[in-house]
C-alpha cells in the first residue's frame, strides 16, 4: 500500500469566535483499509488522537475569521479500490 498525506482545514469564517471545544473525527471507510495512521503536525494548541481507523481533533477554540490545520499520513490497504 501507498502512503497517503492530507490535511484537515476547520474555519470559523464567522466574525464571532468559538469559544467551545470543536471535535472533528476523520475515519476511513471502509474499516481496516488504512494502517499506520499518524499525525505528523497540527496548528498550535490543537489536540489530536489516533483511533481505530481515524482520528480525532480538538480545537479547543478559534477565533473569528482563524482556521487550524491538521496534516494526517496513513497507509492504505493494497486491497483499497481507487478514488475511496
Amino acid at each position: 500500500g501507498q502512503t497517503i498525506t492530507y490535511d484537515i482545514v476547520v474555519e470559523n469564517p464567522s466574525k464571532a469566535a468559538v469559544n467551545t471545544p470543536i471535535t472533528v473525527k476523520d475515519t476511513f471507510t471502509p474499516p481496516g483499509y488504512a494502517k499506520e495512521i499518524k499525525v505528523v503536525g497540527a496548528s498550535s494548541g490543537v489536540t489530536t488522537k489516533v483511533v481505530t481507523d481515524g482520528v480525532t481533533i480538538t480545537i479547543p477554540k478559534l477565533a473569528a475569521g482563524a482556521k487550524a490545520t491538521v496534516r494526517i499520513s496513513a497507509k492504505v490497504s493494497d486491497t483499497a479500490a481507487d478514488n475511496t
